[in-house]
């Protein structure tokens, strides 16, 4: 499936279901409402669960994969203190493994667009360095899935089989601070992204659920 097609059909969905909601507020409540959009970008560190069913059900965890994210939000504040953040980026997650004496390095990296719903709280009103806190679900929609061997020399690219999951949930926990400027904002935040979900599942290898440590600097408008 394009990128295009996947896009179209479910990414709106998440969007469509925040504007209805914003249909039903009252006409003197919308008026007060802020609505602030911004960009943001830094790193991942992604890590990934394997395990092996035989012959005898065993776990691997993987060393931290690191790769840029980038992509864009829109926070409505619907109080000095709350608002609701829909946000969009590209990102990697996976893992790696170096060379231990049995397995050559290994890289396995999966593309996705990143939709998390996020809850935010500001701790405080006053002044311009305002704490905030933020949870909410997300969910993962698959772009293109890679596994990259070390042999011989050089890297080479493993076909993957189909069987992964082209929509993952999760769930997005992180705290963060906002530099209120006149007309813009400066945005630091920290972040957990948990997959809910295994990735998928081929034969007696089962690629388990995902989770990266994400670092982010934005600007909001």
């Amino acid at each position: 499936m394009l990128l295009g097609e996947k896009l179209m059909k479910k990414c709106p969905v998440v969007f469509a279901a925040i504007l209805v909601l914003a249909a039903f507020v009252p006409a003197p409540v919308a008026a007060a409402i802020k609505f602030d959009l911004g960009l943001k970008a830094g790193v991942s560190q992604a890590k990934i669960r394997e395990a092996f069913s035989e012959p005898s059900y065993e776990v691997a965890y993987s060393d931290s994969l690191t790769r840029p994210v980038f992509g864009a939000f829109a926070a409505v504040n619907l109080s000095r203190f709350f608002a609701i953040q829909p946000e969009i980026y590209l990102l990697t997650k996976g893992g790696k493994w170096p060379d231990d004496g049995i397995m050559v390095p290994e890289t396995f990296s999966l593309r996705y667009i990143h939709v998390p719903i996020l809850a935010k709280f500001r701790l405080i009103n006053k002044g311009k360095l305002i704490p905030v806190i933020f949870a909410g679900p997300s969910w993962d929609i698959l772009l293109s899935a890679r596994d990259m061997w070390y042999f011989d020399g050089e890297w080479h690219l493993w076909p993957l089989p189909a069987s992964y999951k082209s929509t993952v949930g999760g769930f997005v926990l992180g705290v963060g601070v906002e530099y209120m400027l006149d007309r813009f904002l400066l945005i630091l935040d920290i972040r957990n992204n948990l997959g809910l979900a295994h990735i998928g599942i081929e034969g007696p290898h089962e690629w388990g659920k995902t989770r990266a440590l994400m670092f982010m600097v934005g600007v909001g408008f």
